[in-house]
């Protein structure tokens, strides 16, 4: 009907939320071909923002199935447009996404400096609680690759972005995190004193009414930011559409 109508935006975004829930399905194959079409149709529209949102959904579908090199090439696409667009907050989005793919691929050196490029984007921006997430990220690999002081900085950074956020930035998380660089380093006390303080925010969360998560502080690998581009509506966490 909307085609009959013209109305090619109204069609590629239909495709576009209809290439979410197919990837919510993991029906991959279904997901990247109307995501390509969406994207083909937003190239032709001249919205390179909506292009980059497609790009970075396509590199979503090519990682879950493992072809790491498909997804990188995906997801340098829609970071170059960014670039191109000077968009900060998008190139951080972007690189996220970099960082987690070279974490999948067990690239830790790599992942890390990507997602310090992203996380130095999110607080020159100001955005507290994208930093808290990168850089609590960035402390996991960096204790798996024994940088422990490094680890350091960016978990205690964490933890203090989190801060204003409550429940919502899983402050939990980064306590784990900071616990496991005590327990690598030896030092126990310190090691019992961040458990606690996992557990008692955990506790806070879940008095508050907290859906159960993982096992509290169960380090998880990063997650490909949603981009800037995407708002999610209030159907349904899965209905992505384009803004």
């Amino acid at each position: 009907r909307d085609e009959k109508r013209g109305n090619v935006r109204n069609v590629a975004t239909r495709k576009f939320q209809l290439g979410t829930v197919r990837l919510l399905q993991e029906r991959y194959a279904d997901a990247l071909q109307v995501y390509q079409s969406a994207r083909d149709s937003f190239e032709r529209l001249g919205e390179p923002g909506s292009v980059t949102t497609a790009w970075h959904q396509i590199g979503r579908v090519y990682q879950e199935t493992g072809n790491f090199d498909a997804a990188e090439a995906a997801y340098r696409k829609g970071l170059a447009i960014r670039v191109q667009q000077k968009n900060l907050r998008g190139q951080a989005s972007s690189l996220t996404a970099l960082g987690t793919l070279y974490n999948d691929m067990g690239r830790l050196e790599e992942a890390a400096a990507f997602s310090r490029q992203a996380a130095d984007i999110y607080a020159q921006a100001g955005d507290l609680a994208k930093e808290g997430l990168c850089r609590s990220n960035i402390a996991d690999m960096l204790i798996k690759l024994r940088h422990f002081d490094e680890a350091r900085t960016e978990v205690l950074r964490a933890i203090e972005c989190k801060k204003p956020f409550g429940h919502a930035a899983t402050p939990w998380k980064a306590w784990m995190i900071l616990h496991n660089l005590e327990q690598a380093t030896g030092n126990l006390e310190a090691a019992a004193r961040a458990r606690g303080q996992a557990i008692q925010t955990y506790e806070a969360y879940r008095r508050a009414g907290g859906e159960s998560q993982t096992a509290v502080g169960e380090a998880t690998p990063p997650k490909p930011d949603i981009p800037d581009e995407i708002q999610v509506s209030g159907l349904h966490p899965g209905f992505i559409g384009l803004g």
